[in-house]
């Protein structure tokens, strides 16, 4: 059964609203959906599907255009098994893929496992959560969009999620603090969660 996860809203000039929605119609596989918002009816009309074999494993996509993103694979292979093993061997193979009609590239990567992915305000900064090293990656977006990574930011937690105030720059993330209780899955036993602001970028610095 497919799953759908609405991750990112894209706002144009002219104010209209595109949805970029991630779809696993089957197991270990991904596609983009990109929907156009029609306030007036309050409906959604489905616009265009996109598949690309290096958007093998998505997990999170931060729109930056009509049809263009960067996206998180949070696993290295399309494969329960082999993603294991590559993390059990500490091999850092998960990764992040821009996407636009133009060409799709790899432009991050040395993650074991890639989960959130936003921006900041100034759209000059990208962070993505290295979920399994309990870090924020943050990376300059270059002209040719092009990632340069700048430094990571330890946050001590399972950090997923990221949400950015627009107004301040401040970071918000979603953590998951017992990894051993996330993977059992237990009803009877949830994990819990919390929520953590992490840092802020200025247009000109990091601050901790």
């Amino acid at each position: 059964r497919p799953y759908f996860s609405l991750l990112n809203s894209h706002l144009l000039p002219d104010k209209t609203i595109h949805l970029f929605v991630v779809n696993h119609p089957q197991h270990y596989t991904s596609q983009v959906e990109i929907f156009l918002f029609v306030e007036e009816d309050n409906t959604i009309v489905h616009l265009k599907t996109i598949k690309h074999d290096l958007l093998h494993s998505v997990n999170d996509i931060v729109a930056v255009g009509v049809e263009s993103f960067y996206a998180t694979n949070d696993h290295s292979y399309p494969s329960e098994a082999l993603h294991m093993l590559a993390v059990f061997l500490g091999l850092p193979w998960a990764d992040v893929v821009y996407y636009s009609p133009g060409g799709v590239k790899a432009v991050g990567d040395g993650f074991l496992s890639a989960n959130g992915i936003n921006m900041s305000p100034d759209k000059r900064y990208l962070y993505v959560s290295a979920i399994l090293d309990h870090e924020i990656a943050v990376f300059e977006i270059k002209k040719n969009k092009d990632l340069v990574h700048v430094k990571s930011v330890a946050v001590g937690s399972l950090c997923d999620n990221i949400e950015v105030d627009h107004v301040t720059g401040d970071i918000w993330l979603g953590c998951h603090p017992n990894g051993v209780k996330v993977a059992a899955c237990d009803p009877e036993d949830p994990p819990g969660s919390e929520v953590s602001a992490s840092f802020t970028m200025s247009s000109s610095c990091i601050i901790l």
